[in-house]
Parts: structure tokens; sequence; C-alpha cells
């Protein structure tokens, strides 16, 4: 059973980054959520609490907010982040964006996965350096007509007071510090650690 769970998880993640090639392009794949998503196929495959950690302390909180801003703009018709607003637009089919609601299950698979496999301790040590990477990818290497990751809120949003670098910086600093490390302090003393020292 758990063999062809994986199998069918496999198998809906090549559907979903098929789709998003098509759809979206390659850059598509630098958002925090997508990273999240194919980093937890390998952790089902390999049934790893580090790397399901790395997706907790990492894009949590990022999915959690994705969520409450669809189920507003769904229920209530109302806009609130602008991070589901593509699921809304008619430019995209329907079966392209429903493949979309993987970020719907990924919160509850991940908090499911720590309290079964126990949470990995050394998770913000490696989810750290992985944010770095992703946001300087995501400034080296994307459209900032597209936004992602909000790295280039100050050029889409036309701030005066903030230039692109420094905001490039501040959320080098502050995204570990305001959601990689709440994150993880939480399930570190809420969920039954996988190990008590990364010494270990």
């Amino acid at each position: 059973m758990m063999m062809l769970l994986k199998m069918l998880f496999t198998l809906y993640a090549c559907i979903v980054f098929v789709n998003n090639w098509r759809s979206y392009g390659l850059q598509n794949f630098l958002w925090m959520s997508d990273i999240g998503f194919f980093l937890t196929v390998a952790a089902v495959w390999i049934e790893s609490p580090l790397l399901i950690s790395m997706c907790i302390a990492s894009f949590l909180a990022v999915e959690i907010l994705w969520n409450v801003d669809f189920f507003i703009a769904l229920i209530l018709g109302k806009k609130m982040t602008g991070l589901s607003d593509y699921m809304f637009e008619s430019r995209y089919s329907l079966v392209v964006r429903s493949l979309s609601l993987f970020h719907v299950l990924l919160p509850t698979l991940w908090v499911g996965l720590a309290f079964y496999w126990g949470y990995d301790v050394c998770a913000l040590y490696y989810a750290v350096p992985m944010i770095w990477i992703t946001l300087i990818m995501t400034y080296l290497c994307t459209e900032p007509s597209a936004n992602i990751n909000w790295v280039f809120a100050p050029t889409v949003l036309k701030w005066k007071r903030v230039t692109q670098m420094t905001w490039l910086i501040i959320m080098l600093i502050g995204y570990p510090l305001l959601i990689c490390w709440p994150t993880h302090m939480i399930f570190k003393y809420m969920v039954r650690v996988e190990k008590e020292s990364c010494m270990t």
C-alpha cells in the first residue's frame, strides 16, 4: 500500500512538473512552494524526517498563507495577498489550475509526517542556506515582473525608499529570523524530535 501511495504521489508530481513548465515556464520552479512540493516527493520516497522538517521550517508559513488567501478568495470573493490570484484567472484552464491544489495538501502532509516520523532538529541548519540560495537564484534568474518569492517587490510596487538590493538583503536576513526560526522552535518543542542534537 505504501509503495502504491508513493508511486501515485510521484505520478502527480510528474504531471505537475510538466504542467507548470508548459503553463508558467521554468522560472516558476523557483517558487518556494514548488521547491517544497518536489522536496516532499524525495522525502516520501526515502522516508526522511530531515527533508520534511526542512519543508516545515522553510515553507509551512508560506503554504498556510497561500491557503488563507485562496479560501478567502474562493468563499468570500475577496483578495488578500494575491498569492493565489492565478487560481482564478480564466487564461489558464481549470485543469491547469486544479493541479496547483497541492498547496492545500502540503501543510497537512508535512505536519502529519512530522508527528509520525518526528521532527529533525537539524532542519534549521539546512533550511536557512536553502532559503538563501532560493532567494539569490530567484533574483538572478527570474523576470522582475513575475516577482517570484517577492524578491522584486520594490520594482513591482514602485517603492521609492527601499532599493532592490536593500530589499534582497532584508529578505535574506528577515526570512530566516521571522519565518524559519519561529516555525522551527514551535515544532521542536511541540512535536517529538527525531534526534536530540545535530552532533549525533
